[in-house]
């Protein structure tokens, strides 16, 4: 069986950090409180309280340890570096117990596990009266012994040295009604409800018995391990000898414990939790924990087994996303869906009878959902059997429409042909993606020669079952391989069914399925990208063909096709390069028809921030240049530049960019300029691929005759506006700059050249919102009334209204939100659910051992600060995974830690932690394990956060997903044993601990295991060792090791060697932490360490509940906000909406003076409110009159009270109106200079200094008021 190297990182961390390192019997010549940070108990103090941290004394002896002989210089230190917040929260909990005693010993011990440094930890079960219980428990504690030691050969004979001697505990005994059976074991008192067992001297257990309100013949056992010892101050409980380690309580109930269900009423309840309810059902919670988390096992139908967790394990099995009735069904093949053009035996009859059978299948499957549903034992209360009802029907309505897909693909040539030929380009990418993979893998795609350079592959002599990764030899197709069968290129199922259930909403705008919002609610790395992906293609060529059929020319349906928007740049950038690959197959299939496709190549588009991407030709040709420059020239880029936005080629993957490889620049420039007569370079940077063989191949010489095969990418706003491409990505707040940019309105196909305003192409068909569980909150609110003006420059001039899909694994109340933001009729989620959350036939749970799941482990400090907690845990991380006995092939999927904060204070604290606290702490754990004692390199760190600049996030990204350990033969391996188990596993990380690597390895006993000459020549050995080191090490790039992330990850990032992760606080919303931790896991098994702090309330429930959490945490997903007709949202807003709209469609795109006051102009804005009003009655038919519509009237009212006093010729205002470019900094600064000729002005200026401006939003993020503060003195 494949070792779980997940095990091994978690045992490593156990061992070192909950304990014991060295067995039940240790003896530990440091202080155990400098290594075990979790799971520890604390004397309670008896009066007196003073705070301090406690940063560990690291190798101090045990006589300095024993509470006697603490320097007043250290006790000052530990105080002063107390979180504040850590003080306010137990100060705050003291002053309460202070104020009001405990009533009882069972609340005593429940709030000793609260304290900072817990004295007690217990859980709580929920079992019948006169059940027999079997308990078990277990801890240790450690006392101070001498021991004689032998000493090194050099320095001869023994010494006496004081440890820490480990001394076990364990007790188990039978528990009834009538209490313990401890014989005369231990001490036993009852007093009412509390039992006491006093195990020890140093610790007693406690039995707290209550009633259970919802069932008399039920009742509650809380059962708590409490430290005996009395420490007389704060300070005092840092006494290892008092402290109790590694605490356990295992409870056995032959019979059964019952589970503590959730007894919320139906009444109060809506649909979306009533259906919750009935998806969630089996999922129980058999224990609560206190102070410590809770593991139960289940043994048949029995949950006989519940026990205390200090580090909580949950595996999150992963979902089977082929129903059995699919196995084997040749029709989720890509390549036979694609028509007779790419075989004779793809028979559209075939193909269609096939499909049919591929529907049937998950009709069946709703006939046993119900009958299921109804034979439940115990029955279905009735509210449920209502919900599953429902639940079925939309289930049912899903099938009709798949059917009607497959009857509009029988009955509509241009559907079918759209449909075969997207099937046909999913084909070709999924090839170009394993081909760039291969060529990747073989170092083919970066070099200066062009004996490297392969071309593209047939793809009709690839088998449409063939393998992944097993095509290829040395860049070609290689016949032998191609016989393997594999999955390369077949869809899942869910993918299919959503492609069928869409037809009819792409090619028919006057349905009801055009008028429906739908949701694809599948869990992260599911294949959301590739469903809709699937269906972008289908879109921009069942375009094209349309317009043929209708005009006879198909470039009349180009244009704008597809708009995919995102919200964050990171997760916008990503997945462009990714859809990247697909328009390239389109364009390759375009080229070979052009009578069905047209001239008009098929492109891709990136209309971002000037973060990103360069706003202006002007723009794009300096910084290129520079990035360019800086290459050849082997200096370091400028960070602040906007950097090229693909480096490799989307076919081939050859490097579009020189790089440095072995401190020399290599490669090819894939960015260029055309040649002038005089061989000038000038005009804008043209990309094409490097790889001379390659179907986009295109140099500055030949791109006069071969400019319509460069790569059709296009990242410029101008180039954008001028050519249309076929999709085109963007972030959701770009948007807002149809208010300040006239050339925007091209993106909705308009044109304005003959003086009025006409459609050049159809509006564009399709918008995808990924990740709609980010337009939520603020944003969702400002985004929802924003799109009003989309909607409107859409259905403008003869439109139509474009399809919606919407996609988020992560999403709860989701048909209130896309009716708020849309306003549509119909809502779908795709797939529905079913009667279990487990199967929704197109996804199911995968019961059992599951060696892909996911695997979380909880954390919670004891008695430490957060950050000494950070610090230990990351250390451990780092500095034990590379010395795992694993090869470096496998440990590369582990070794790059991903520290995931919420905030970017805490990021950069880590950052200053790196270079400090944790080298300190990583040279004490290697001097304990007898590893190799690293320096900090910066090279390690790789940060992804949003004070990023576009090229750190783009190399960022590069290089984390491509910049692997180097591999190793089996040779190497053997010869580089002892360094690999030193925790050394490339040239970088040698050369990062040379001092420790000389000190160790310069010796003639390891210089002969290596084969080595060993001259005795300090200098000599030195060269020769070096020497070894540098022929054995492949000579790549050190990966990254670390890389703190905020919440800029938590979507999208798809990097499959991450797959290990370090969650740093709750996130705020389970969303957010599913998202987030979903980042690791993606293809290989992945763990996630959830770092809680005890000082946070949610923290410590995640902690205590964890598996209760874990086992269902889609259960727990928040519902979303949006709220785009509350008042302050229109008045934030709709001025913008109506300054975009009057730009681009009472003034047709003409920017120039024009007079506001006219009738005609008011008559325009009172038609567009009129549609803003009816819009909010469709939403809100209850309060749209009576709340919403004196509100649009007011903000009517105010914006004509604006333009009356703003006197003078005035146009509207362009971005230029309000920045100045300043020599000094040169940068773009604010200005005023031509207020005195615009109507409008930046919203930040309108609440200041031009109050009497019409505010104009420049951003949908920052929709707080701004504060001016003023500096006296």
């Amino acid at each position: 069986m494949e070792q779980d190297i997940r095990m091994d990182i978690f045992n490593e961390v156990q061992r070192t950090l909950l304990g014991p390192m060295g067995g039940e019997e240790e003896q530990l010549d440091k202080n155990p409180l400098d290594f075990y940070t979790v799971g520890v108990l604390f004397p309670a103090v008896i009066s007196g309280v003073e705070y301090g941290d406690d940063t560990p004394d690291l190798g101090a002896s045990v006589d300095d340890q024993n509470g006697e002989n603490k320097k007043n210089a250290e006790e000052e230190h530990e105080q002063a570096d107390v979180n504040d917040q850590e003080v306010e929260y137990y100060s705050g909990r003291r002053r309460s117990r202070s104020t009001k005693e405990s009533a009882s010993g069972e609340e005593d011990s429940l709030e000793l596990s609260t304290k900072f440094r817990p004295s007690a930890a217990g859980l709580s079960v929920l079992v019948r009266k006169g059940s027999h219980l079997h308990l078990g428990v277990s801890f240790a504690t450690y006392h101070a012994i001498t021991v004689e030691r032998e000493n090194t050969a050099r320095e001869g004979g023994s010494s006496r040295l004081r440890v820490f001697s480990r001394q076990p505990f364990l007790a188990e005994f039978d528990y009834s009604q009538n209490g313990p059976n401890v014989e005369d074991r231990f001490l036993y008192e009852c007093r009412g409800r509390v039992e006491t067992i006093i195990l020890s001297d140093a610790c007693r257990l406690s039995i707290v018995t209550r009633p259970y309100p919802h069932a008399t013949d039920f009742e509650i056992k809380t059962f708590t391990l409490i430290n005996n010892v009395r420490a007389a101050s704060f300070k005092d409980q840092k006494r290892p000898l008092d402290c109790i380690f590694q605490p356990c309580i295992k409870l056995i109930c032959p019979s059964g414990f019952s589970p503590f269900e959730d007894l919320s009423s139906f009444r109060n309840m809506g649909e979306e939790d009533i259906n919750l309810k009935l998806l969630y059902r089996n999922y129980k919670t058999y224990g609560l924990g206190h102070g410590i988390s809770v593991n139960w096992s289940t043994t048949g139908d029995l949950t006989d087994l519940v026990q205390t967790e200090v580090l909580p394990v949950e595996k999150v099995n992963g979902v089977d996303m082929n129903p059995p009735a699919y196995h084997g069904k040749e029709i989720l093949f890509m390549k036979k869906l694609g028509g007779q053009a790419l075989h004779p035996s793809y028979d559209w009859k075939v193909v269609r009878a096939e499909l049919r059978e591929f529907c049937m299948s998950y009709g069946s499957w709703i006939l046993s959902q119900q009958q299921a549903a109804e034979s439940e034992h115990p029955p279905l209360r009735r509210e449920l059997l209502e919900q599953v009802e429902s639940n079925l029907g939309k289930c049912q309505e899903l099938l009709g429409r798949m059917e009607e897909g497959i009857t509009l693909l029988d009955q509509n040539p241009d559907a079918l042909k759209a449909f075969q030929d997207a099937n046909q380009a999913m084909f070709v990418q999924r090839v170009m993606a394993d081909f760039s993979r291969h060529r990747r893998i073989k170092k083919r795609v970066q070099h200066d020669s062009e004996v490297f350079d392969d071309a593209l592959p047939d793809y009709s002599a690839i088998p449409y079952d063939a393998g992944s990764g097993e095509l290829w030899e040395d860049g070609r197709l290689s016949p032998d391989n191609a016989s393997r069968k594999g999955t390369l290129a077949r869809w899942r199922p869910f993918q299919l069914a959503f492609l069928l259930s869409q037809i009819k909403g792409i090619i028919d705008p006057s349905s009801e399925d055009r008028d429906t919002v739908d949701l694809i609610w599948f869990p992260t790395g599911g294949g959301k990208t590739e469903a809709y992906l699937g269906l972008t293609a289908f879109t921009i060529f069942y375009r094209r063909l349309s317009a043929k059929s209708v005009s006879g020319n198909p470039n009349d349906g180009a244009g704008v096709s597809v708009l995919m928007r995102y919200t964050l740049r990171l997760l916008n950038k990503q997945q462009f390069e990714r859809a990247g690959i697909l328009v390239c197959a389109c364009e390759l299939i375009r080229r070979k028809e052009i009578l069905n496709y047209g001239q008009t190549r098929i492109s891709n588009g990136i209309w971002m921030g000037s973060s990103m991407t360069p706003n202006t030709i002007e723009i794009q040709i300096e910084n290129y240049a520079t990035y360019i420059r800086s290459i050849d020239k082997g200096q370091t880029i400028n960070p602040w530049i906007i950097s090229p936005p693909v480096l490799s080629c989307p076919c081939c993957g050859n490097r579009l960019v020189k790089e440095q490889v072995s401190n020399k620049v290599t490669g090819r420039w894939g960015y260029f300029q055309r040649l002038h007569l005089k061989g000038k370079a000038t005009g804008p940077f043209h990309i094409a691929c490097t790889n001379t063989r390659c179907d986009f191949h295109v140099t500055a010489k030949t791109l006069p005759q071969r400019e319509g095969f460069t790569l059709p990418i296009y990242e410029v706003d101008k180039l954008i506006y001028q050519q249309r491409p076929s999709l085109l990505f963007s972030t959701v707040d770009k948007y807002v700059q149809l208010a300040w940019n006239s050339d925007c309105f091209t993106l909705f196909n308009l044109d304005f050249s003959a003086g009025t305003i006409a459609r050049r192409h159809p509006a564009p068909s399709l918008i995808i919102q990924d990740e709609l569980h980010l337009i939520s909150s603020a944003l969702g609110t400002i985004y929802g009334v924003y799109e009003i003006a989309i909607e409107r420059l859409c259905v403008e001039a003869g439109g139509l209204l474009p399809k919606i899909i919407g996609a988020s694994a992560t999403v709860r109340n989701a048909r209130q939100q896309c009716s708020r933001l849309y306003a549509r009729s119909h809502f779908m989620q795709f797939p529905p659910p079913g009667i279990s959350a487990d199967d929704s036939f197109f996804a199911r749970k995968i019961s059992g051992e599951d060696r892909t799941s996911r695997m979380y482990v909880g954390f919670m400090a004891a008695g430490t600060t957060t950050s000494t907690a950070l610090i230990r845990l990351t250390s451990v991380l780092l500095e034990r995974i590379p010395a795992l006995p694993v090869d470096n092939s496998s440990l590369d999927n582990y070794y790059t830690l991903v520290v995931y904060f919420n905030a970017l204070k805490e990021l950069g604290k880590f950052r200053t932690f790196l270079t400090d606290d944790i080298v300190a702490y990583r040279k004490f754990l290697a001097n304990h394990f007898n590893t190799f004692v690293k320096r900090f390199n910066h090279d390690e760190l790789c940060e992804l956060s949003s004070v990023m600049t576009a090229e750190e996030i783009t190399t960022g990204l590069d290089r984390l997903e491509k910049t692997t350990l180097p591999s190793l033969n089996e040779q190497n391996q053997t010869a580089l044993a002892p360094l690999l188990a030193g925790g050394i596993r490339s040239l970088k990380e040698a050369e990062s601990a040379l001092h420790s690597l000389f000190s160790v390895m310069l010796n003639e006993e390891s210089f002969i295991k290596l084969g080595l000459p060993y001259r005795g020549e300090a200098s000599a050995d030195k060269k020769t060792f070096m020497d070894f080191l540098r022929d054995v090490f492949p000579k790549e790039n050190q990966p990254v090791h670390v890389a703190p992330a905020t919440n800029m990850i938590s979507v999208g990032v798809d990097v499959p060697r991450l797959n290990t992760m370090i969650i740093n606080g709750q996130p705020k919303t389970s969303a957010e932490y599913i998202q987030a931790s979903s980042r690791v896991g993606r293809e290989k098994p992945g763990v996630v360490f959830s770092f809680l702090s005890p000082t946070k309330n949610r923290d410590r429930s995640h902690y205590e509940r964890f598996k209760s959490f874990h086992q269902a945490y889609y259960y727990h997903v928040e519902s979303t906000s949006v709220t785009p007709f509350s008042g302050p949202a229109l008045e934030k807003v709709l001025p913008t909406v109506l300054i975009a709209l009057t730009r681009g469609i009472f003034l047709q795109g003409r920017p120039g003076v024009f007079d506001a006051r006219s009738p005609s102009y008011r008559t325009f804005i009172s038609d567009l409110l009129d549609q803003v009003t009816a819009r909010a009655k469709k939403i809100h038919p209850e309060s749209a009159t009576k709340e919403i519509y004196p509100v649009i009237r007011k903000i009517e009212e105010d914006y004509f009270d604006k333009i009356e006093l703003l006197e003078g010729g005035r146009t509207l205002a362009d971005n230029h109106h309000y920045l100045k470019y300043d020599p000094l900094t040169g940068r773009m600064q604010p200005t005023f200079e031509f207020h005195r000729k615009v109507f409008n002005a930046p919203a930040q200026f309108t609440q200041s200094s031009l109050e009497e401006h019409l505010s104009t939003l420049q951003t949908l993020r920052n929709v707080e008021s701004s504060s001016l503060i003023i500096i006296k003195n």
